[in-house]
């Protein structure tokens, strides 16, 4: 990902992030540039970032995105971005979604 560069001691003055650790001014002012061009993104890749950088607001941003994108939109590519844990959970909400609206639709089950 977008860091500065490798540090072998802990500084209090840098995130912890895999093996890379980036200023948390760097930090965050790389989030503010992915949420101000996150439809440049697809959804999973935003997920992908929320979980890399630990920010909930990405994910989330990514994760509203991705509910609503087709089956179809959804590539092998993109469930490898996002995680086993997290393509599951989607499969899950996607399934109770569909279900909520055929109930509220009135349709057979």
């Amino acid at each position: 990902m977008l860091c500065l560069g490798y540090y072998s001691d802990p500084n209090p003055h840098f995130d912890s992030h895999h093996e890379f650790q980036c200023s948390s001014y760097t930090r965050d002012f790389v989030i503010s540039c992915i949420k101000k061009r996150q439809f440049a993104l697809h959804p999973s890749e935003l997920v992908c970032l929320g979980i890399d950088y630990e920010n909930r607001e990405l994910f989330t941003l990514g994760f509203d995105r991705l509910i609503q994108t087709p089956w179809m939109g959804i590539e092998n590519r993109h469930r490898e971005f996002m995680g086993l844990d997290v393509f599951i959970t989607l499969v899950y909400l996607k399934a109770l979604l569909d279900e909520h609206c055929r109930i509220v639709a009135v349709e057979p089950l």
